[in-house]
């Protein structure tokens, strides 16, 4: 490689690593504001547990199998809306397949199509096994925005026995795929629990996709450096080289 091209390498690595770093801090403000939403829809959450304890009555437990009950089940997955997030969409596809192939579970529910909300093209492409209901994006970020495709999501979910809500979720700084699953009879209560926890998911999915861009923003950056600091060994061996053959050619 020319000296020429060696000096734009180290010039365009040094302005990547400064878009990556600008990218992080951007990530890193998020979270400190989508903290605080997810703190606050968990505090409502607790209130519902207390109102209706029985919406909530086989969350974190194994899906309910029975045949006719699979039937009138709705999934609901929700991913990234964006890239750039250490593959995290992908990673919600691969575990939500890897769920559902569970030998506990019926193949039946295999067969199930899923309400997607906030879905990239990458999520899409990611598996082609999985059918989908209905797609939401681009819910944008105020409250009136989310407000109203809860309420839209909540209309799309008809009645059924049970919920299974699938979303990324960060506990104690370690991202899990949270699988939930909720009694549901459509009554109004059970309507308002159901919004409760759908708020929460879209905070917690807020929160581990800004979380993942920060680890993967670190990344890059750590990869600009070091590659920077490669092109720029290479940079100055090449031009000593350069300079000492004219020194030789001139003597």
């Amino acid at each position: 490689m020319s000296l020429q091209k060696l000096k734009v390498t180290i010039n365009t690595l040094g302005n990547t690593s400064k878009v990556t770093k600008a990218m992080q801090n951007i990530a890193a403000a998020k979270v400190n504001k989508l903290r605080e939403k997810l703190i606050a829809s968990k505090a409502n959450l607790a209130h519902l547990r207390v109102v209706n304890p029985g919406f909530f009555a086989t969350t974190n437990q194994p899906i309910n199998t029975n045949a006719n009950l699979i039937n009138r089940s709705n999934i609901v997955i929700f991913s990234p809306k964006k890239g750039l997030c250490g593959g995290l969409a992908r990673r919600i596809a691969g575990d939500y397949l890897g769920y559902i192939s569970d030998d506990n579970l019926l193949s039946d529910l295999q067969k199930q199509s899923v309400i997607g909300v906030e879905l990239p093209s990458s999520f899409l492409l990611a598996e082609s096994d999985i059918r989908f209901k209905r797609c939401f994006w681009d819910l944008g970020d105020g409250s009136m925005a989310t407000a109203n495709i809860y309420q839209d999501l909540v209309n799309q979910i008809e009645t059924t026995n049970q919920i299974v809500l699938i979303y990324p979720k960060t506990i104690n700084h370690q991202l899990v795929t949270n699988h939930c699953h909720y009694q549901y009879s459509d009554s109004q209560v059970d309507r308002l629990c159901l919004f409760g926890v759908l708020e929460e998911a879209w905070n917690d999915t807020r929160y581990s996709e800004e979380s993942k861009r920060i680890e993967a923003m670190q990344q890059a950056s750590d990869n600009c450096k070091k590659l920077k600091e490669s092109s720029q060994l290479k940079y100055f061996k090449l031009r000593q080289a350069k300079i000492t053959q004219e020194i030789l050619e001139i003597s």
